[in-house]
């Protein structure tokens, strides 16, 4: 991985406070983060009450909304236009 001195350095200072390495530091924190960024979009826990309200609000019809109809119809002002 590239890092400049001064990331390093923090990095170093960071895998001492904790009694490792920079390369274990970085593997363990790395980990945590990425549980982290992951959790809430492969793992759900439910109890009973919450996974019957949750296949009720999953089984209803979509809505229409007109406003975001709207929206989505517009062109992109990301693209341009020719």
């Amino acid at each position: 991985m590239r890092a400049s001195q001064d990331d390093r350095d923090l990095l170093d200072r960071a895998a001492a406070a904790l009694g490792t390495d920079r390369s274990s530091f970085l593997l363990s924190q790395g980990r945590l983060a990425a549980q982290q960024v992951l959790a809430d979009r492969e793992h759900f826990v439910l109890d009973a009450a919450a996974q019957q309200e949750w296949e009720r609000i999953n089984s209803c019809p979509a809505r229409v909304l007109p406003g975001l109809k709207r929206l989505l119809e517009r062109p992109s002002p990301f693209v341009p236009q020719a």
